[in-house]
């Protein structure tokens, strides 16, 4: 396993990597992960949408539309 090659400077004011700063690279680990996680979730969200459109007939798209546009909003405020 490597082991930190940061500069004193770096590792004593917190921008050091994962060896000098394992808190912070963890906490670092789980937004990404939350971060995924929504992107998944309205993405899904989504999907069951256009399902139901696909398998609504006709009328679907009057019933779904307010829901699309909003998981649409929802995933397009994620990924901004």
């Amino acid at each position: 396993m490597s082991e930190c090659k940061c500069s004193m400077s770096i590792s004593v004011l917190g921008d050091g990597c994962r060896y000098c700063q394992p808190q912070d690279h963890i906490d670092r680990l789980a937004d990404a992960l939350a971060e995924e996680t929504a992107l998944a979730d309205h993405a899904e969200e989504l999907a069951k949408l256009l399902e139901k459109l696909r398998d609504g007939g006709d009328n679907a798209l009057s019933v779904y539309w307010h829901d699309i546009d909003k998981a649409l909003t929802n995933y397009r405020e994620a990924t901004k």
